[in-house]
């Protein structure tokens, strides 16, 4: 049985941009949205969101948790 976990994030990544990139339908834009998108490797999938027409920036990051600067 196929599973999850034994995909690499990155082409995880890549399938999700892929999905979304064919099944929505172009919408007018209202504003700006900041979606929060969670991935195992801040480069793979930032290059991926950086592909998607629409997108102005995306940054890589940490988010939660209570360090002061997380590695």
């Amino acid at each position: 049985m196929f599973q999850l976990k034994q995909v690499k994030p990155a082409i995880l990544a890549s399938l999700i941009v892929i999905g979304f990139a064919f099944h929505s339908k172009p919408a007018e834009a209202t504003g700006t949205e900041f979606p929060i998108v969670a991935g195992g490797c801040f480069w793979c999938v930032e290059s991926d969101f950086e592909r998607v027409p629409g997108v102005k920036e995306v940054v890589s990051g940490y988010m939660g948790g209570k360090k002061k600067n997380p590695t």
